[in-house]
């Protein structure tokens, strides 16, 4: 009896029990462990988007710190997934130590380290969290941090109550908990698709509401480089043929152009928060609607857009009388396109980055002294522009290192596709779309809560969920 042959259901035991083992999942404390991988995922990403997006070193820092342990914490069970992510921070690491060795080590490197650190450490903490099988807690999670932020922000700038919201190119503008509108706008948009998915996949009143405050938080930003990086997320999904997916946003997007009609006033001049407050309540009203509208005498229902449509063009006619300005430093603020300075900024910094074209000045010394129209000459820090940015710091080579860093990033997730959720796959690639789309026309990545956004939705995207113990797709 010794040698006795284990049974069918001891055999399955013991490769499941082998399984788990070797994949990381553990037992015991180390479980007990893992199972903290989706509150400190969602309570860091919450922490960086609070603490003015970890923009400064000190949050950056308790950011980077936290995100590692935690990383440590999920490495056991999503390594086998992180290798290509992993390959890339590496890339980028490479130019960064190049740049830097060649330049005398300028101080601000390290920052730039932390926030390679904080891509990877997200990117691996989400894999953990998806291959527990709560990925759909964890979009949760970012549509309801996201309705928090924008009911921040919209009552800031109702009230003109600063941080949430500032004063800017002549114009109040939402800029919520990260300090800076064209940053708010396109954490906006990267967590929208959280909602549509959640909307679309589990219909509900409070999806809806959570995806209406989400709309509502990024038109109040009256951001042109969040515009781009919605209009690249949008196209990204008709490209994949996700047209579908985009329904859900038509009652929450006609109550957002409510709620924007009345906080409009306050973006020029003085607040008037009593007719935001007011439409914002409206718009949730239209948000909330039945799909098919109001029905009228005749038997024929009145499409909400439409109603939509009316309501938001009545209430900004009214509100116009209160605000005198809003005619004319709001558009005159948003009337162009690209403003003549930061066509100036490119042009400038790209002349002076070319004066160290091989290895650049090193990371974090950009500096740019301009000329304003009045003759005052400032200091520009950031080329808002992120490849003219590289270029200027790192030079060739650490542009070819993030270009290689891109390419191992778009090749391993393509690959991904065939095993990886359709929809949620093309919800990620649409985020990287927008995050890359902005990136050309503002300094947004180097803000590490909006990297912290876009390398948790990479995971989630591509890191495939375990399916009765064992992992898909391996």
């Amino acid at each position: 009896m010794a040698n006795r042959l284990p049974t069918s259901t001891e055999h399955v035991a013991t490769r499941v029990l082998a399984v788990e083992r070797h994949d990381g999942i553990g037992v015991g404390s180390h479980r007990a462990a893992q199972a903290l991988l989706l509150p400190a995922c969602t309570a860091l990403l919450a922490y960086g988007v609070f603490a003015d997006g970890a923009f400064f070193w000190p949050q950056a820092r308790i950011l980077t710190v936290s995100i590692l342990v935690a990383a440590a914490i999920a490495a056991p069970l999503a390594l086998r997934q992180s290798w290509a992510v992993l390959g890339a921070s590496a890339i980028l690491a490479i130019g960064l130590v190049v740049s830097a060795w060649v330049n005398g080590w300028p101080p601000q490197t390290v920052g730039l380290f932390a926030t390679v650190g904080i891509a990877a450490g997200f990117f691996v903490t989400a894999a953990g969290v998806v291959l527990r099988g709560q990925r759909d807690q964890l979009l949760e999670a970012m549509c309801w941090l996201s309705a928090l932020v924008a009911a921040g922000g919209f009552l800031g700038l109702s009230f003109h109550a600063a941080p949430w919201a500032l004063w800017a190119t002549e114009i109040w503008r939402d800029s919520s908990a990260l300090g800076y509108a064209n940053a708010t706008a396109l954490a906006f948009v990267m967590m929208l698709p959280a909602g549509i998915l959640l909307a679309a996949r589990k219909p509900s009143l409070g999806a809806r509401l959570a995806l209406y405050m989400n709309l509502v938080g990024f038109l109040s930003t009256l951001s042109r480089g969040g515009a781009l990086a919605a209009v690249a997320m949008v196209a990204s999904l008709l490209f994949l043929g996700h047209r579908s997916v985009l329904r859900p946003l038509a009652r929450p997007l006609a109550g957002a152009l409510v709620a924007l009609a009345g906080v409009l006033p306050s973006a020029s001049g003085n607040a008037f928060p009593v007719p935001a407050l007011g439409c914002l309540v409206a718009g949730g009203v239209v948000a909330a609607l039945p799909p098919a509208g109001i029905r009228r005498a005749g038997g024929r229902r009145i499409p909400i857009p439409v109603l939509a449509a009316i309501a938001s063009t009545a209430t900004l006619a009214g509100l116009l009388v209160l605000s005198r300005g809003l005619r004319t430093g709001l558009v005159l603020s948003r009337w162009h396109l690209l403003g003549d300075a930061r066509i100036h900024t490119w042009t400038a910094s790209l002349g002076a980055a070319l004066a160290h074209p091989v290895f650049g000045t090193g990371p974090g010394t950009f500096g740019l002294i301009e000329s304003g129209s009045d003759g005052t000459l400032t200091l520009t820090r950031y080329a808002h522009n992120e490849w003219i940015h590289a270029l200027f710091e790192t030079g060739m080579v650490g542009v070819l290192c993030l270009l290689g860093a891109l390419l191992v990033l778009c090749l391993w997730a393509i690959r991904r596709r065939r095993t990886a959720d359709p929809l949620v796959w093309a919800a990620a690639f649409s985020v990287s779309a927008a995050f890359v789309a902005q990136g050309t026309v503002d300094f947004v990545w180097h803000f590490p809560a909006l990297i912290a956004v876009a390398f948790t939705w990479l995971a989630i995207g591509t890191v495939v969920p375990r399916s009765n113990g064992l992992e898909e797709g391996s």
